[in-house]
């Protein structure tokens, strides 16, 4: 609004000028619903939906989004993930650092999807989690990558039947390795006879 004045000085009218949102304000009710159906959807699967963008290098992140499943899996909500940064690094076993800073460099590097598979401790039990997380780059309209999108899932009992499968394996491995062994220390001593015990 703009006052008129008059001769005098004083207003004697006001000038309004009246513009029609109703576009944009449906327009931002139907984003705004979007974005809702999106959320809902994303914290009702099984799988941890996080998204984060990359600050310097890849290391100083902010998670911008992590779905509720987060909590399930690792114990930490995911507040607790958006307001610290570093956490999600905190939580890796340190075993499994090493690849997980090949692999996320090769998503900013390369601009390459990645699966990363590592563990991270659970807040309440102080276990670790088997996590197989599929990374993939978001990029600019440069080109540039500003972040990572990624859907992660617990993997920790098909991890645990692996490592029983690779035991077992490894088990039968040295007891035939030791049988081998003993025929071949026996040598010579060991034969077949027959009923009139002839060596045969």
């Amino acid at each position: 609004a703009a006052p008129i004045l008059d001769e005098k000085g004083e207003v004697a009218q006001i000038l309004e000028i009246l513009r029609d949102v109703t576009e944009e304000k449906r327009a931002e009710e139907i984003l705004s619903e979007s974005e809702e159906k999106y959320r809902l959807l994303l914290n009702n699967i099984d799988d941890i939906v996080y998204s984060v963008d990359i600050r310097g290098s890849m290391y100083e992140g902010i998670t911008t989004f992590v779905s509720n499943q987060i909590e399930n899996i690792t114990g930490y909500t995911p507040d607790e993930f958006m307001k610290d940064p570093a956490l999600w690094l905190k939580l890796i076993h340190p075993d499994d650092i090493p690849s997980m800073e090949k692999d996320t460099n090769t998503v900013i590097t390369k601009k390459e999807r990645v699966t990363r598979v590592y563990r991270v401790r659970h807040k309440d039990t102080g276990l670790y989690v088997w996590l197989e997380d599929k990374v993939s780059p978001r990029m600019d309209s440069d080109g540039a990558v500003v972040g990572f999108f990624s859907v992660a899932r617990d993997v920790t009992e098909r991890k645990t039947i692996e490592e029983k499968l690779k035991s077992a394996s490894e088990k039968v491995e040295r007891e035939k390795i030791k049988s081998e062994a003993i025929v071949s220390s026996i040598g010579d001593a060991l034969g077949i006879v027959d009923t009139e015990f002839r060596i045969v």
